[in-house]
Parts: structure tokens; sequence; C-alpha cells
């Protein structure tokens, strides 16, 4: 006879592939597929779309893309359709710091360290100190410039301005460059000025030959200020299938069929917390990141704009989410709910056997068995198995232990 005790501590790791590569590219147009197909449970889909409806939630349109395939799209509100373009909003900031790393990759740019007044060096601005000098291209992308900002005032007053980056500049400095974190749609703007400055080219011709022809984006729109400059933290129009390739560009460390559109270093750079705003939610470099707390809530980062814009990639579920909307104020508790209650949740756990011979790690398993003549039981485990191959124990349940002797 055979007794075991089982001590679940973290998670039980298991040799398995990283991401797989895709078996195509959607650049024409993407494949579509059920959600039961790609192992999703189209049960809470539904009742997401039900709760959608039920409570009114001016959502614009959901699309879900798992394992490289749409397994949602959806057009609740009934405003726009598949062939509608949307205001991005601040998802535009993401779109804005993809170039800045494309520029830096050809060359263009020397390194984040660049000081921001060298971009403009004929110019003249007001408020000059030390700290102002100092401010380089990473405290821009980090929304840590030291810079004044109150939305929506200073947006306003950024719009109505005839030369925006002056009005951004000019500014008196409140903190020094990295010592405070503070969100500011004038630094984002001037990321697509310093495009225009260094590549000789504005913010959407750039895009349009380096990001959005490699990924097969066309229909876009991008409306620029007084001085005719891209808006570097807004009113980028795109229809949200092509929001999907842009996250699943990322979720692919910048490639796109052979070819490194977006340099893979950049893409973990930005997609980290280089500055952590509490216990889980941190920034990039223009993107928001979120470390979760386990198995249900996993690691994400994603592009937020006003109103319910959203880009969602989740790594280890190999998952792209994109949301739109037409919220009169933020919408993102609203669209937190749907992604964590009825999106992630909705992934099926795979059904497996797991065995003895398979590399475990002490410190994230106790097994204590003591034997008494008996053969080792067979074991049928189920077990949450993601695409980077890691089971977690508190998913694993034994449904069966045979102690039946073995030829």
């Amino acid at each position: 006879m055979l007794c075991v005790l089982i001590i679940p501590i973290f998670s039980l790791h298991v040799t398995a592939s990283s991401l797989d590569s895709p078996n195509y590219w959607p650049t024409l147009g993407w494949q579509y597929s059920t959600p039961d197909e790609q192992g999703m449970n189209s049960t809470y889909l539904n009742n997401m779309m039900d709760y959608i409806a039920n409570q009114n939630l001016p959502i614009d349109s959901v699309v879900i893309v798992r394992h490289g395939h749409v397994i949602l799209e959806e057009y609740p509100s009934g405003i726009y359709s598949r062939n509608s373009t949307h205001e991005l909003a601040s998802v535009t900031k993401s779109f804005s710091s993809a170039l800045i790393g494309i520029a830096i990759g050809e060359g263009h740019i020397d390194s984040v360290s660049h000081k921001v007044l060298d971009f403009f060096p004929n110019r003249t601005f007001a408020n000059m100190n030390s700290w102002k000098q100092d401010m380089t291209l990473e405290h821009l992308l980090t929304m840590t410039s030291g810079l004044p900002w109150n939305d929506p005032d200073d947006q306003n007053s950024m719009e109505n301005s005839a030369d925006p980056v002056q009005f951004v500049l000019d500014r008196a400095m409140i903190n020094e460059p990295g010592s405070v974190w503070r969100y500011n749609s004038g630094g984002s703007h001037l990321l697509s000025a310093a495009i225009s400055k260094t590549t000789g080219f504005d913010a959407l011709t750039y895009a349009r030959e380096h990001l959005f022809d490699p990924l097969g984006i066309s229909n876009v729109y991008w409306r620029k200020d007084k001085q005719d400059i891209p808006w570097g933290y807004a009113h980028l129009f795109m229809k949200p299938l092509d929001m999907a390739k842009f996250g699943y560009l990322y979720l692919h460390h910048g490639t796109w069929d052979g070819q490194q559109v977006v340099p893979a270093e950049w893409v973990v750079e930005s997609t980290r917390p280089v500055v952590r705003l509490g216990d889980f939610e941190g920034y990039g470099y223009q993107w928001w990141t979120d470390n979760g707390t386990g198995a249900y809530d996993p690691y994400i980062f994603d592009a937020r704009g006003g109103m319910g814009q959203r880009i969602v990639v989740v790594p280890n579920y190999d998952m792209v989410v994109v949301f739109t909307g037409s919220f009169e104020q933020g919408g993102f508790d609203e669209e937190d709910l749907l992604l964590h209650e009825f999106i992630l949740k909705s992934r099926v756990r795979i059904t497996g056997d797991v065995y003895f011979d398979w590399t475990v790690d002490i410190f994230d398993l106790a097994a204590v068995a003591i034997s008494f003549g008996e053969p080792p039981p067979v074991w049928n485990m189920k077990a949450d198995i993601n695409r980077d191959g890691i089971v977690d124990i508190f998913d694993v349940t034994i449904v069966a232990v045979d102690f039946g002797k073995t030829n």
C-alpha cells in the first residue's frame, strides 16, 4: 500500500515549448475560428455579450484573438461596423512609442537618453533651468518628465495652441525629471515631433512605411496639429481588427512574418513596469502593465484610451483583446470586469497526464510518499497548462489514484 501526501506550495513548471510561431500571419486578413476550437469556453463569452446588452454598456466593438484566430468579433452598440475606423484616443500613445523604437533601431535617434531639447536646437523656450535641460526621451516615454499637466484643461489648451510643442516646453518644471510619475499627454505629443525632426517624415508617413504597411494596415487617419504634426497622444483612427494586429505584433516581440518590424528589445522594455504605480500596476514606454495575481489573473500589458479604447495583450494565454467604446468618461473599470470575469475565465483548462518522471522543483511541489511494498500508483491529473508550459499547481486536481499492481 502507498500513501501519498501532496502539498501545493507555489507552481509546478514542466518542460514545454515557448509561444509557438504562427502558421500564418494576418497581413491580408484574419482567419476565424470558434472559441471552443481555440480552447475558450463559448458560454462565458455569450454571457459577456448578454451582460453588455443588459447593462447597456456603450461598447462599440469587442475583438478577441486566440492562437492567431479571431474567435469573437462583435459590435454591440450598432454605431460601428467591421469596416469603420474608430478614434483610438490615448491608445495612440503606444503607436507613438513604437515609432520611437523603430527610429532608434534605424539609427535616426541614438537612444532614450537623448535630451529632449536637442530635438529642437533652433528654438528658445521659456522657464529654462537644469531640470528642463536634463529631460530625456525616456522621461517622456515613462511620464516622468517633471513638466506640469492637468487634463482636460491642459490638453484643451495645447490643442488650441498655434504651436503645441512651444506650449508644452515653455512650461515651468515642477519636478526633477525621473522623480515623479505624472500622466502627461503633452509629453506624448513631443514624441511625434521628435519623429518628424529626426526621420524627415511626419509620424503618419513614417508609420505607413515602417509599421502599417508591413502589417497590412491601410485604412488609417491621424489628425494633425496647427504645425502639421500628427498628434502624438491621440486622434489616430483605425479599425478594431487592425488594432488587434498591432497587439499581435507586440505579442510576438515585434516580429511579423519574418520581419523585425519593431526591435524586440524595444517591445520588452516598453511593456515592462519601468515605473511601478502600485502592487500590480505599472507603466512602461507608453504602455500600461499589470503583473496579475495568479492563474486566473495573468500578467498583461495594454494600450489604453479614454472613452473605452483598449488593446490588451495576454502573453501567457496567446491572446489579444480589443475594445472600443463611447463611454462619457473612462470605461476602464467596466472593461476590466469584462476582461477578468468573462474573457480570461473563458480559457478552457487542458486535461493531461502528469507523471513522476517530469521535472519538479522541490520548492514548488512537496510530495511525501510512504511505501508499504505496493507498486507506485498511476497518477491521472487535470492541469491548467498555458502556452509557455507552466502548470499552476492550484489548478492541478488528482482525479484518480490507482493502487493496482503493475505488470
